[in-house]
């Protein structure tokens, strides 16, 4: 569930064309594997 979830933000970043939105969703992205790192590991 939590991967479906950051697999489609990254989807969603792929599929902007403006370069703006791009750089956002891209940040977003990261910020939310940096977020789920932790708790992947416990769920491990």
């Amino acid at each position: 569930m939590i991967f479906a979830g950051v697999f489609h933000i990254q989807k969603r970043a792929e599929k902007l064309n403006s370069s703006r939105f791009s750089n956002i969703e891209k940040t977003n992205f990261v910020s939310s594997l940096n977020n789920l790192t932790p708790i992947s590991l416990k769920l491990i």
